[in-house]
């Protein structure tokens, strides 16, 4: 699983209408948010229902199991197919579609990367978007200037577009990260979860480094102009 450094277990169950379907229990129920008035830990969980019986090709993106019959797919997906698929985590319990860029190194020749994400009409109204901009080895700058001035996001109908201009030739790290507010129990803080993630490599410097403009109008992280 792309997610977890060590081996992970999961489940096909046979039900009364004989079809196989696939269950990871564990990623179904994890702790997705804190708040300091929830408890002393200030911790809670909610079912993650996406991993109950998904479709094996929504499955198949971060789990790989080691027979290649338990993909349940017409056409299994080979390992290096998998490991070379943009690493997803919370797309499927936003229902989200990646309908761009679906490996997980993206190149730009031309100084810009464009990636969309559909979203479901059910959730275009509650969730919130934001990224994360860093280079590879981790640094957030440039300069003075943090790596999210060089990144915008915005909405064109039930598309959510996020467009990065990286400010010189090199590699970096971009998350892009998403929040359900109908998701967040009241007196929770509300904590944007990783949508999924890429490694940006930017074969040309600009001439000039282009920031965007500052905006706060769906999140205070958030650059560039938000538009809903």
């Amino acid at each position: 699983m792309k997610e977890m450094e060590e081996p992970h277990w999961w489940n096909v169950v046979n039900l009364q209408d004989n079809g196989w379907y696939l269950l990871d229990a564990y990623c179904a129920a994890k702790v997705v948010s804190e708040s300091q008035s929830l408890d002393q830990r200030g911790n809670y969980q909610e079912a993650v229902e996406q991993f109950f019986l998904p479709d094996a090709d929504d499955f198949i993106t971060t789990h790989f199991p080691e027979d290649s019959r338990w993909q349940l797919l017409a056409k299994p997906w080979a390992l290096q197919e998998f490991q070379t698929q943009v690493p997803v985590k919370a797309i499927f319990k936003h229902s989200l579609r990646i309908v761009t860029h679906g490996q997980k190194v993206k190149y730009s020749s031309n100084g810009t990367v464009i990636i969309h994400v559909e979203c479901s009409s059910s959730k275009i109204d509650s969730l919130e978007f934001d990224f994360i901009l860093t280079y590879l080895d981790g640094r957030t700058h440039f300069g003075d200037l943090h790596l999210n001035h060089f990144g915008m996001h915005h909405m064109e109908q039930n598309m959510s577009v996020f467009t990065i201009r990286p400010p010189e030739q090199g590699m970096y790290r971009l998350k892009l990260v998403s929040c359900d507010r109908n998701d967040v129990p009241e007196g929770a803080r509300a904590v944007m979860a990783v949508i999924c993630e890429y490694d940006i490599r930017c074969e040309v410097s600009p001439q000039q480094p282009r920031p965007y403009p500052y905006s706060a109008r769906l999140h205070p992280k958030t650059w560039g102009a938000q538009l809903k």
